[in-house]
């Protein structure tokens, strides 16, 4: 078997005799190199025959240089039957730990085929087609004719020799674990740390410890370039979440729009500064003018920059496939080996992101952000004051206009403050006020139209659209809408409230009550760019459905950020739960960093409300969860708030991801409609959860693997710090799972003050403090970890 040698100080690395040798802390360690089939796999049983069919196959492993294909049943491996019971744990467990890599794996399968053969001409001639090809022709069929197909169907047997290599995309050098954008990382939140050493030191876990260590940093080894540096350093220091969580929120508070863009950068640990626009004063209209014909060409040469080294094949390719690969992830996590996008697609895809110069995309669009600047938008007004208004004579604008000009970036268009509607697309509007209608691209991405600006600066709006991409969307370019007054209504479908796709994209709203509403991949998602929503003051609602409310996508990073309001955040009523859960839904949202499991690491979602009595209701995998190389963040400050999440939601993670939660004020409520949540990790995972303040309530009770849980090489904490709290949580079980030799997990249990906590209506845990048991660690302490640690 093929053994990596990792002398873990200072990340240096060489060869010796075939063997890796790295330097990190002067720690010894050897981890194998495991053989990599690379098929995802469910078990088949029916009549006598027992299996594993494949649901898909990972791109660039042996799978998929081989014969085999998706719905293949596996019978025989090796020329042994399957075993009759944990079919799928003894598959795995045999080509992981009986099979070398360069050794050979012999595999029966049965595919089932089916020939269609179509008349043509009098002749039944094979076509390449599909039962859903086939019913698309009898649908079109026209009356009277004729249309006549013959079905042969067999069951195959086919024997494929496969020599097995490791996982691809697997790198050979040490990964880059620093992070320089948080430099004091180390010396902040130290007690967390030192719980840990504890506990290695005194309790006897360090070589459990060290196994998870050297494990998670295996994991990073896995590289397809496409990696956030926060990502991979926390998810190596996992001890470091907290340090990371103490300093991100002193960068919070109440902060303007450009400066929220600015905290997306630093998530990406990257970061750009403009030198500060002087904008003019003058009551020249033209002057103003001007000033924003500046602007926008300033950000048109930072675009093209930032995409100039993606070809005009290369761009159609992007806008071709988006909305193939947005509506194969609507139906479920994992789209390798989809009929709709190939694997080669896919992942000509995911590398064309490393063509573009972000940091040119951020500078660009920072640019654009500065023309939100609320003293030179009422100069801006006095200016156009003196101007006539006429009624509109442009198809698609009803309503009177002081301005309109078609120019080299699209129609320009400045209105009065009548209540207008407008249906035709608009490259830069200016909207003086009134009760308006947009039922158009509101400052979104149409069609060969790359940067879009509206602003409306007073008024009840209602901004509607049927069409993806819509209201302050971009793709491959810059979309912006800003909306300072009113209690507005935004709807949308998909990609639409502040996506940024190959772009970024923004919707930044002042003061009012507003509702936004979408179906999916909106209100603030990003993928290869940025997108926010940005809220100032109101009491605001959100609704979606699917892969919304602070999204990251691959290189991406999604948020909202609203800072004051009794707010309401629903996600998940339309797509059933993929486990089959009964009376649960999928939702993908709140704080979610998501990747493409095998074909692209995720990006980060993070969203941050400031202020206010807050609700959050969603769906699976949701409020601070993380899903292969993704990490989600939720951050809320102040308020009596309600919790209520399903299958991964507040602060959980799976495959190699992170999920961080924080609430830092208020008497709170958390429950859990299925399990699977609250501070749980799942296969070399790490979550974090604190709740710094307040009386708060948890309600896990009858749910499985709920509040500070580990698998798989994982690593969770659950933190409560202040207030006498309730928790409905069954306690009495095996809390942590699958220990052995070559998995270890840790979750640790912490509720630090609070005289009084209650535990499933009795007071027995209070106060109490566990042995370590089981990887698990039970504290509730009537002070402060920092005191606990001082009196061992």
């Amino acid at each position: 078997m093929y053994i990596y040698q990792f002398i873990l100080s200072l990340y240096k690395v060489c060869f010796i005799a075939g063997i890796l040798i790295f330097s990190f802390n002067s720690i010894v360690f050897s981890i194998p190199v495991k053989p990599f089939l690379g098929i995802g796999f469910s078990e088949f049983k029916k009549d006598n025959v027992v299996g594993i069919e494949i649901d898909y196959i990972v791109p660039n492993s042996v799978a998929d240089k081989s014969k085999l294909q998706k719905g293949d049943i596996i019978y025989m491996i090796d020329y042994q039957h399957l075993a009759t019971s944990n079919v799928s744990e003894n598959f795995k467990r045999y080509i992981q730990d009986e099979k070398n890599i360069d050794e050979q794996l012999v595999i029966h399968y049965f595919r089932d085929t089916l020939t269609i053969s179509k008349d043509i001409d009098g002749d039944f001639i094979n076509v390449d087609y599909n039962l859903n090809k086939v019913l698309l022709e009898v649908n079109q069929l026209i009356p009277n004719k004729d249309l006549s197909f013959k079905f042969d169907r067999k069951i195959e047997q086919h024997i494929e020799k496969i020599t097995l290599e490791s996982k691809p995309l697997l790198r050979t050098t040490s990964p880059n674990l620093s992070l320089d954008l948080f430099p004091s990382i180390d010396y902040i939140a130290p007690y967390y740390s030192e719980l840990i050493d504890v506990l290695k030191i005194y309790e006897g876990f360090d070589t459990h410890f060290k196994s998870m260590e050297t494990s998670q940093f295996h994991n990073e080894f896995w590289d397809d370039g496409l990696r956030f540096p926060l990502i991979r350093y926390l998810h190596i220091h996992y001890d470091k979440l907290p340090s990371f969580t103490r300093l991100f929120q002193q960068e919070l508070g109440v902060v303007s729009p450009l400066h929220s863009f600015m905290l997306q950068q630093r998530l990406m640990d990257s970061i750009v500064s403009i030198d500060a626009l002087v904008y003019p004063k003058s009551k020249s209209f033209k002057d103003h003018y001007d000033f924003i014909t500046l602007i926008i060409n300033q950000s048109n040469q930072l675009l093209d920059k930032a995409l100039i080294k993606l070809s005009d094949d290369e761009r159609q390719f992007i806008l071709k496939h988006t909305p193939i690969i947005m509506n194969q992830l609507s139906k479920g996590f994992i789209i390798a080996g989809n009929d709709a996008i190939s694997d080669h697609a896919l992942n000509t895809y995911f590398m064309l992101i490393k063509n573009i110069d972000m940091n040119s995309l951020f500078m660009g669009y920072s640019y654009l952000l500065q023309l939100g600047d609320h003293d030179w938008l009422d100069n801006l007004s006095k200016s156009i004051g003196s101007m006539s208004l006429i009624e509109s004579n442009i198809e698609g604008i009803s309503g009177s206009l002081y301005f309109s000009a078609k120019t080299d970036f699209g129609l320009f268009v400045i209105a009065g403050k009548d209540d207008n509607t407008y249906t035709t697309d608009i490259s830069f509007l200016i909207d003086l006020g009134g009760n308006d209608t947009y039922r158009n691209n509101a400052g979104a991405y149409y069609k060969d139209h790359y940067i879009n600006v509206l602003i409306d600066l007073d008024g009840n709006d209602l901004y509607s659209s049927t069409s993806e991409f819509s209201q302050g969307s971009g793709f491959m370019g810059y979309g912006l809408l800003l909306d300072y007054k009113g209690d507005d209504l935004y709807r949308g479908v998909r990609l639409s409230q502040g996506a940024g796709i190959f772009g970024c994209g923004s919707v930044i709203d002042f003061y009012g009550d507003d509702s936004y509403i979408a179906q999916d991949f909106s209100q603030g998602i990003g993928l290869a760019g940025n997108g926010f929503i940005y809220d100032r003051r109101g009491d605001d609602y959100f609704n979606a459905s699917l892969f919304s409310q602070a999204v990251g996508l691959t290189y991406g990073v999604g948020s909202i950020f609203d800072f004051s309001g009794n707010d309401s955040y629903f996600l998940g009523n339309r797509e059933f739960s993929s486990y089959g859960s009964v009376g649960v839904f999928k939702g993908a949202g709140q704080g979610f960093g998501f990747g493409f499991r095998h074909s692209a690491s995720g990006g980060i979602g993070f969203l941050y409300d400031h202020k206010g009595h807050d609700q959050y209701e969603a769906g699976n995998f949701s409020q601070g969860t993380g899903y292969f190389y993704g990490l989600g963040i939720l951050f809320d400050d102040q308020g009596d708030d309600t919790y209520i999440g399903s299958r991964y939601s507040i602060a959980t993670s799976a495959h190699s991801a992170l999920g961080i939660f924080k609430d830092r004020r208020g008497d709170d409520s958390y429950q859990t409609i299925y399990g699977s949540s609250i501070a749980i990790a799942w296969d070399n995972s790490n979550s974090f959860f604190l709740d710094e303040e307040g009386h708060d309530r948890y309600n896990c009770l009858d749910r499985n693997f709920c509040l500070a849980e580990a698998h798989y090489n994982s690593f969770a904490i659950f933190n409560d710090k202040n207030g006498k709290d309730t928790y409905l949580v069954n306690f009495n079980k095996n809390l942590v799972q699958k220990n052995n030799d070559t998995m270890k997990n840790f979750a640790i249990y912490l509720d630090e003050g609070g005289d009084h906590d209650i535990y499933l209506g009795v007071d027995k845990l209070n106060n109490i403090s566990k042995n370590p048991k089981n990887s698990f660690l039970f504290l509730d302490l009537k002070k402060t970890l920092a005191n606990y640690l001082r009196q061992l």
